[in-house]
């Protein structure tokens, strides 16, 4: 369970990361 959190939270940041992209 502590392993999918994990996992979810690399997405997360990866998706925060591309919306700073486009707010750039």
């Amino acid at each position: 369970k502590k392993k999918k959190n994990k996992k979810k939270a690399k997405k997360k940041k990866k998706r925060e990361q591309k919306k700073g992209k486009r707010d750039e």
